[in-house]
């Protein structure tokens, strides 16, 4: 039987004399001590459609994504593997129950509703007041208010947008 946990995971943005963190999350494979997948909020290219690494052009969408590393789970979610991952500065095991893939699953089904709402990202990766701001650290929250799970906060870190969610937007517009 596959024993699944999901962790809060961060990296830190290498912005020097501050704390900043991107907050993600990890699905691994206890049996293996392997990470399978990971779900992230990122700054995107509408022009060009690939990632950037912080929103700084009016045509920079926040995007939800699930990047696969398992090819045995990339074909049951019809997904393609995946070389992204950002490196892991932290982590914390937030829930190991039995129904942790289903939680995942809960999550990855949020994706769509998440990108449907075509977010503009905001410039830097913030905006005035920073409790107004929705980012890639809002996603991590979102997912979390999905998969039912503890939005894990880091001490000791700046986690800008990471009080809010857009949870209930897609809620109230995809039927969520």
């Amino acid at each position: 039987m596959l024993n699944y946990a999901i962790e809060a995971a961060i990296f830190k943005l290498p912005i020097p004399f501050f704390n900043f963190t991107h907050n993600f999350w990890i699905l691994k494979d206890l049996s293996k001590n392997k990470i399978i997948a990971q779900l992230h909020g990122l700054a995107m290219s509408r022009t060009t459609g690939r990632i950037v690494p912080i929103g700084y052009r009016h045509d920079h969408s926040l995007r939800a994504y699930c990047f696969v590393y398992d090819k045995n789970v990339a074909r049951q979610l019809r997904l393609t593997v995946s070389s992204f991952a950002l490196p892991i500065h932290d982590c914390n095991t937030i829930y190991t129950k039995e129904d942790s893939l289903e939680r995942w699953l809960k999550a990855l089904a949020a994706l769509e509703a998440i990108n449907n709402l075509n977010l503009d990202y905001p410039r830097g990766g913030f905006c005035i007041p920073l409790s107004k701001t929705i980012n890639s650290n809002s996603v991590y929250h979102t997912f979390g208010q999905v998969m039912d799970i503890e939005v894990y906060r880091f001490t000791g870190f700046l986690q800008i947008g990471l009080q809010t969610s857009v949870y209930e937007q897609i809620k109230r517009s995809f039927n969520f």
